[in-house]
């Protein structure tokens, strides 16, 4: 019995950190795009416009991890609760 309650309590805690980690990936993404419009429009004169494109696209394939790792753990947690 108290096997299953520890089961039950990290399945949960998996859960809460996958919509945090879901949070922070569109957040992140969110933040990545917009610095890198600001960047490639000369908002930032230190900076060229290239620079704003790489920031888009370093910031687009951190979401993607982020969000991958989010994934995952929600799959653990289906498989987890069907087996």
């Amino acid at each position: 019995m108290l096997k299953i309650y520890k089961m039950q309590k990290k399945l949960k805690f998996l859960k809460i950190v996958s919509v945090i980690i879901k949070i922070s990936a569109w957040v992140f993404l969110s933040a990545g795009i917009i610095s890198g419009i600001a960047v490639i429009s000369g908002m930032f004169t230190e900076y060229s416009s290239w620079m704003g494109i790489v920031m888009i696209l370093f910031y687009s394939f951190s979401f993607l991890l982020l969000y991958t790792v989010a994934i995952m753990a929600d799959m653990l947690v289906e498989i987890k609760r069907e087996g």
